[in-house]
């Protein structure tokens, strides 16, 4: 009496395995050529209340949400980057906008939108620089 309910359960888990194998083969995951994307830093700064000359303030790396989109504003890989700013995103060639989400929507720190190109067989690399909004 339990059989029949166990194969359903086996029967609908693998028919779940095998649609979710479709929707990541529809979003074009399997279209991205391995050596080919984008890849880069992420920096913050200014970090010092004032900055004066003679001073060293270098900007520091920072961990932040990337988004990547098509011109049209179509989503198609989000990433983070590491405690060195650094990340790395697989795309296929084409002409792409890198967002840097902003932590705090409306405050500081704010990042940019940076409008790309990935050719074939390369990579392109980018610097994300964030405004930490100190004056």
């Amino acid at each position: 009496m339990h059989r029949p309910l166990a194969n359903l359960t086996r029967f609908c888990a693998s028919l779940a395995v095998l649609l979710s194998l479709g929707l990541l083969g529809a979003c074009g995951l399997k279209d991205v050529p391995s050596g080919t994307g984008v890849r880069g830093t992420v920096l913050i700064g200014p970090m010092c209340p004032v900055i004066q000359i003679g001073t060293d303030c270098p900007d520091r790396p920072f961990v932040a949400d990337l988004e990547v989109t098509l011109t049209g504003g179509r989503v198609v890989a989000r990433s983070r980057s590491d405690r060195s700013g650094t990340f790395e995103i697989p795309l296929a060639a084409g002409d792409y906008i890198l967002v840097a989400v902003a932590p705090n929507p409306g405050g500081p720190p704010s990042g940019p939108s940076l409008p790309f190109s990935v050719i074939e067989g390369q990579w392109t690399t980018l610097t994300v620089s964030y405004d930490s909004g100190i004056r």
